[in-house]
């Protein structure tokens, strides 16, 4: 009899724990079949949701682009009225992240005081943060200046970092970005990319921003006068220099 006991007890510990095995990979399997779910379905948001080479800027078409030798010794590429009354200059570096950051918290003031003649923005692209993805990145906004597409091409530019990364910063997937700005004229894009001109224009700029004590991106000048790289530093020496 008392065998009979001890072996049904046994049976019955090896029934609970056969159940607890059970349970616990159900358990398992849930959390792992949830996970894959889960990532699943951000890859598919992600998917959804990045920009593309195609991502390029029609905002600011209208408003007139030229070459720009206001600022400093080597030109840079302005948007707006080319008389305005007040001139914002920004040095940027296509491998700064707070540079892209504020050419997207930029558009705001550009729309605000561009179209009414009031200010005039002026872009110079620097190249000392990480030269091999900054000079490549800065001859190909220059080259979209030189055609009177620089606002466009700046945001093909920033656009293609936020699908590659600055590794996107090849000839070729520069290319590619820049190719998508309407009314770009692709051969007068080549041409320039692999000119000396170009070369020296983008070395030209490094010399003058360190010239003026331009150690970092962005720095900003609004009338001559340095403030500080953020919206609304901008916005109130802006103000300021209005008539």
């Amino acid at each position: 009899m008392a065998q009979s006991k001890t072996s049904r007890s046994s049976r019955s510990r090896s029934s609970r724990r056969s159940r607890r095995r059970n349970q616990n990979t159900a358990l398992i399997a849930g959390v792992i079949g949830g996970a894959a779910f889960l990532l699943v379905a951000v890859v598919l948001i992600t998917m959804a949701t990045s920009p593309t080479d195609t991502t390029v800027s029609t905002e600011f078409d209208d408003l007139p682009q030229s070459v720009d030798t206001s600022f400093g010794d080597a030109p840079g590429f302005a948007l707006g009225e080319p008389n305005a009354p007040v001139t914002v200059v920004k040095y940027t570096d296509f491998s700064c992240g707070a540079c892209g950051n504020l050419h997207a918290a930029l558009k705001s003031v550009i729309s605000t005081y561009a179209p009414r003649g009031d200010v005039k923005f002026v872009f110079k692209v620097l190249s000392f943060i990480n030269p091999p993805t900054s000079i490549p990145a800065a001859t190909a906004a220059i080259c979209a200046g030189q055609q009177g597409l620089f606002y466009q091409g700046q945001d093909a530019i920033w656009a293609r970092s936020q699908v590659a990364g600055t590794a996107g910063y090849t000839p070729n997937g520069l290319r590619s970005a820049i190719s998508n700005v309407e009314g770009l004229d692709v051969d007068e894009y080549d041409s320039c990319f692999a000119s000396a001109e170009t070369e020296a224009l983008v070395n030209a700029l490094v010399e003058e921003a360190l010239s003026m004590d331009v150690r970092s991106t962005p720095t900003i000048f609004v009338n001559g006068q340095q403030v500080r790289g953020d919206v609304n530093s901008i916005i109130t020496a802006i103000e300021a220099e209005l008539p």
